[in-house]
């Protein structure tokens, strides 16, 4: 078994059952590996951007991260608008990409620009916009890292990962008994009986509050719990733009979107809100305006999120930072309220 059909049956384990892809000769034994999988269909696309803006809907849609299988140079360097969309938005998905062989590269030679035919240190390029990306240097540590970036692709804020793997590490025999093993690290929740008693204190004793909810709640497969939860609290929602349809419009507690491209309603009841709770909703500019420091000024703003640089980023004044996972939160307030 080569290493890149082993790396096919490690994705058929992850329930993977569509793969984006554009075949090329640095990927030959990935584009190989992929068409043969019967379990699994191949979408070729006309472009490697296409690609990953359809694995990003894909995940979107499915919960399922999407899977793109590109090769070397431009064909790399021409998904990176959708790997951005998704690094921005929290989509989880896997980027795969050939590159020359081992030998060839120039990660460890800087001094050269190019080496090998099409070698590409895309490692280096599409690391500030994914929250894993590594070359696979080593045929028997295939699984390894693909475990590890799926891992990361879909715990915590979810986001792009990417894989770079050789042209002879795609064509290596591996011996399954020698595979180097990831083992995740263990989690631990954490204790959110007190901020929870605290949150509803403020939405309890408040005259107009609000709840706004982000495509947080959605990517942590909480949307049915949540509609548990503002089921109970009786409280106007909002929702962000790529969260309309955790709202559906004649919902008797739907207020509507906000910001410069929101609904008057929308508007009006931010800027009446004198509590606001935001459930996975990292408050970008589109959303709050450019005049960031009016945005709710009479509000005292709870926010929860699972990354603690959204709460302490300098458009934002939050009276109650809660660094924590939506899930796990929403399922302690539906215990209190």
């Amino acid at each position: 078994m080569t290493a890149s059909e082993y790396l096919v049956v490690r994705l058929k384990h992850y329930k993977t059952r569509h793969i984006f892809m554009i075949v090329g000769g640095a990927a030959m034994y990935l584009n190989d590996a992929v068409i043969q999988e019967k379990s699994i269909t191949y979408i070729c696309n006309h472009h490697e951007q296409a690609a990953t803006m359809a694995a990003e809907c894909y995940a979107r849609i499915t919960g399922v991260p999407g899977v793109v299988v590109v090769t070397s140079a431009a064909a790399s360097t021409n998904t990176l608008t959708g790997v951005l969309g998704a690094w921005w938005d929290s989509i989880p998905m896997l980027i795969i990409s050939g590159n020359a062989r081992r030998e060839m590269l120039t990660y460890n030679k800087p001094h050269l620009r190019q080496l090998g035919v099409q070698d590409t240190r895309i490692v280096d390029i599409v690391a500030p916009m994914t929250k894993y990306a590594v070359t696979v240097d080593d045929p028997q540590k295939i699984g390894y890292y693909l475990d590890k970036a799926w891992y990361l692709a879909t715990t915590g804020r979810n986001g792009p990962v990417w894989l770079d793997i050789p042209l002879d590490v795609q064509g290596a025999q591996i011996n399954l008994k020698k595979m180097v093993k990831f083992v995740p690290p263990k989690e631990s929740k954490k204790d959110l009986r007190a901020v929870v008693k605290k949150t509803l204190h403020h939405l309890k004793k408040s005259i107009h509050p609000v709840v706004i909810v982000g495509s947080g709640v959605r990517l942590s497969g909480n949307t049915k719990l949540f509609h548990n939860v503002i089921k109970k609290l009786k409280i106007p929602v909002l929702t962000s733009l790529t969260a309309q349809d955790m709202m559906y419009e004649t919902h008797p507690l739907y207020g509507g979107r906000f910001g410069p491209y929101g609904t008057q309603k929308g508007n009006d009841l931010v800027k009446d809100a004198d509590c606001m709770l935001v459930l996975g909703d990292r408050l970008y500019l589109w959303q709050i305006g450019y005049e960031y420091k009016d945005f709710g000024k009479y509000a005292f703003k709870i926010m929860v999120d699972i990354d603690k640089a959204e709460l302490e980023k300098p458009t934002l004044s939050i009276d109650l930072p809660v660094h924590a996972d939506v899930g796990q939160f929403l399922t302690e307030m539906d215990r209190q309220v």
